[in-house]
C-alpha cells in the first residue's frame, strides 16, 4: 500500500478539475450563458403568451439561467480518489510514505476501502466569497431594476399605440415577458457573481508530481 502510486482516477479527475475550475472557464461561461439568455428574452416581447408553444418560449430564459443558478460548475472541485496515497496527495501534497504517523493514521481512517468523492470542505474563505458574491449581485440588480423601471415608465408614456401596425411600438410593453427576465436576473445574478469574481489560485487543487526515489 505504502509504494503505491496516485491513480488514473485521480490525475483525470484533477486535470478536469483544474481545467473547469479556472476563471477564464467560469466567464466564459457566465458570457454564454447571459447571451442565450438576453437573446431568448428579447425574442419573447411582444408574442401572444396564450399558445403552449409561445407560453414555452416564455420560460426559455429561466431554463437557461438554471446551469448558472442551479448547476454543478462547484462540484466540479470533487476529485475521485481510490487509494491513501489520493488522500495523501490531495491533502497535503506529499507521498503516503512521506507523512507522520499521525498524518497518515488520519488518512488511513478517513480512507477506509473503496473509490468515493472528494468534495472541497465550505470553509470560512467559502463563506466570506459567497457573501461577497451576494452583495455585489444585490448593488447590480438594485441598478438593473431601476433602469428596467425608468425604460418602462418612459415607454408606457411615450410609445404610440398602433393596434392595426405588425410592428406596433406597444408591444415593447409586454408584462409577461418583462416579468420572466426580471425574475430570471435575480435567479442568475448571485451565482454569476460569484463564478467572475472567485479567484483562481486560492483554495484551487494542484497537481503535484512527485520525484521517484534513488
Amino acid at each position: 500500500m505504502a509504494g503505491e502510486k496516485t491513480s488514473w482516477f485521480f490525475r483525470s479527475s484533477l486535470q478536469r478539475s483544474l481545467k473547469f475550475r479556472s476563471r477564464r472557464w467560469r466567464r466564459r461561461q457566465v458570457v454564454i450563458c447571459s447571451g442565450f439568455i438576453a437573446f431568448f428574452w428579447l425574442m419573447t416581447i411582444g408574442e401572444d403568451h396564450h399558445r403552449l408553444f409561445h407560453f414555452l418560449r416564455l420560460t426559455q430564459p429561466l431554463l437557461f439561467a438554471l446551469p448558472i443558478s442551479y448547476g454543478k460548475w462547484r462540484k466540479e472541485r470533487q476529485l475521485v480518489v481510490t487509494s491513501p496515497e489520493d488522500f495523501a496527495q490531495l491533502e497535503y501534497g506529499l507521498g503516503f510514505e512521506s507523512l507522520s504517523g499521525g498524518e497518515q493514521s488520519r488518512i488511513l481512517a478517513t480512507y477506509g476501502s473503496g473509490t468515493g468523492d472528494f468534495a472541497e470542505p465550505e470553509d470560512e474563505r467559502v463563506e466570506i466569497e459567497r457573501l461577497k458574491a451576494h452583495e455585489t449581485a444585490f448593488r447590480i440588480l438594485r441598478g438593473c431594476l431601476l433602469v428596467f423601471l425608468a425604460a418602462y415608465i418612459v415607454g408606457y408614456l411615450w410609445l404610440p399605440d398602433r393596434p392595426n401596425d405588425p410592428m406596433n411600438p406597444r408591444d415593447l410593453l409586454d408584462p409577461p415577458a418583462w416579468m420572466v427576465g426580471i425574475v430570471t436576473l435575480v435567479l442568475v445574478l448571485p451565482q454569476a457573481a460569484w463564478m467572475w469574481i472567485e479567484p483562481d489560485d486560492v483554495g484551487e487543487p494542484r497537481m503535484v508530481t512527485m520525484e521517484p526515489e534513488a
